[in-house]
């Protein structure tokens, strides 16, 4: 973590793991969060591929694991080991190479009056998904792709109410 107190450090990240592994044959239809228990070969191969390539920073396979997404897709009781195991399989891949990055994407849902998403659905989410990567020894949080300011808002007021310590970049 020493690295991310130097601000005179350049970190390189890695590329696109969804389009990695679409890439490499499994369709957009599917659960790619779901890899990290069904498939962690692949995502291992992916993590390592992009240390390889000199990336200094990787990003876990858990932009979309959350209760709401993975509930589509029959793994709303799976969020912990789902979360848990794409942090593990990026730090093997990493083996102190790199750091891991918990990448952290929108719930899925429009927040009222736009959507169905109350402010306390998204906190009770974000809390889950900040244990669970707090827990894991995530090395960087990633808060990514977000179109809504509101919910990337409320996702930063749950980390700072957690206080995990943990380094955080939003975008």
């Amino acid at each position: 973590k020493d690295f991310f107190q130097d601000s005179g450090n350049i970190a390189l990240f890695d590329g696109a793991m969804g389009t990695e592994i679409y890439r490499r044959g499994v369709y957009i239809n599917q659960c790619f969060e779901s890899l990290n228990i069904t498939n962690p070969d692949l995502i291992h191969q992916i993590c390592r591929d992009y240390i390889d390539a000199g990336a200094d920073i990787i990003e876990t396979n858990t932009f979309c694991a959350n209760r709401f997404h993975l509930t589509r897709h029959g793994y709303e009781d799976r969020v912990k080991t789902v979360i848990q195991e794409g942090i593990r399989i990026a730090k093997r891949a990493a083996q102190n190479r790199g750091y891991v990055a918990t990448a952290i994407g929108p719930i899925g849902k429009l927040l009222e009056p736009f959507g169905p998403a109350r402010t306390e659905d998204l906190e009770e989410q974000y809390e889950e998904i900040l244990q669970f990567a707090a827990e894991e020894g995530s090395d960087l949080l990633l808060f990514e792709t977000f179109r809504d300011l509101k919910e990337l808002e409320i996702a930063l007021q749950i980390e700072k109410k957690l206080q995990t310590g943990i380094p955080v970049i939003a975008q």
